[in-house]
């Protein structure tokens, strides 16, 4: 997916914001009209009476929408998970034409009873996080790798990230935000490595802002990992605040902490997002 309209930060820039160097034309957090990807074109079959062979002619494509990703979703039979207990697939939840993103990894025990994202401890805890940083949930968009539960809330496997995110890409297709915030070492690890299958701890993928075609990925603790682990606050806050700082900058207005508060990040181009 790309997008235009947006010079990348140079490499080695930092989320000192806003940078005095760059200009940047980005749009609004709220975009009342987005442009959607297009699904692969159908095919259709007929025969050349002249020459007796089959002719394979493509259709327009046809545009993706909400609606075709609800359906396709509706009682998903995809992967084993559907018959090891889930309740509800759970979409996605928020504004959908937000210019921040958070990505989870899969649905737990209430997402799955109530089919929303982030509704038990842990997406109290995500409240608490966003409204920090001036945020409402109605603000951004929130979704998952996986959008069933797996049982006893055990890690995804492979082959349900691989089947699943076909539906996150058509999420981001249609959201198209500016900033991602990868929440936890399953939903940074798709994002920046893909089905390449090199796996990275969430230390090493830390600290940085990754950058590819006018989008930018920070990676954080998820927020069940806050409720285990008091020593990921500081490292979590420090995470969206320089996220905040720069959605600032990209929509142009003052920043919320200053420079002096807020880490300095490297950016680094051209990662997979």
């Amino acid at each position: 997916m790309k997008y235009t309209g947006r010079k990348a930060l140079p490499a080695g820039s930092v989320s000192t914001w806003p940078h005095k160097s760059l200009t940047t034309t980005l749009r609004t957090p709220v975009r009342p009209n987005p442009s959607v990807s297009p699904t692969l074109p159908h095919k259709s079959v007929t025969t050349d009476h002249n020459t007796s062979q089959t002719v394979t002619q493509r259709q327009p494509c046809e545009p993706d929408s909400w609606e075709k990703l609800e359906q396709d979703l509706q009682d998903c039979q995809r992967c084993p998970l559907a018959k090891l207990g889930r309740k509800k697939v759970v979409l996605g939840e928020g504004n959908r034409h937000a210019s921040i993103m958070l990505i989870g990894e899969a649905p737990g025990f209430d997402e799955d009873r109530l089919g929303r994202p982030f509704v038990g401890r842990s997406g109290q805890k995500l409240d608490q996080i966003i409204s920090a940083i001036g945020f409402r949930r109605n603000d951004i968009y929130v979704a998952n790798v996986v959008k069933c539960r797996p049982p006893e809330n055990r890690d995804p496997d492979p082959k349900e990230i691989s089947t699943c995110s076909q539906f996150l890409q058509r999420q981001l297709a249609l959201v198209r935000p500016d900033i991602i915030l990868a929440l936890g070492r399953f939903a940074a690890n798709y994002l920046l490595q893909g089905q390449s299958g090199e796996t990275k701890t969430l230390k090493a993928m830390r600290q940085k802002i990754y950058q590819n075609d006018g989008k930018y990925c920070i990676c954080t603790y998820h927020p069940s990992a806050l409720l285990r682990t008091t020593e990921y606050r500081q490292p979590v806050w420090d995470d969206v605040r320089v996220l905040r700082n720069l959605y600032d900058h990209l929509v142009k207005q003052p920043a919320t902490f200053t420079s002096s508060d807020v880490p300095k990040y490297p950016v680094l181009p051209e990662h997979s997002l």
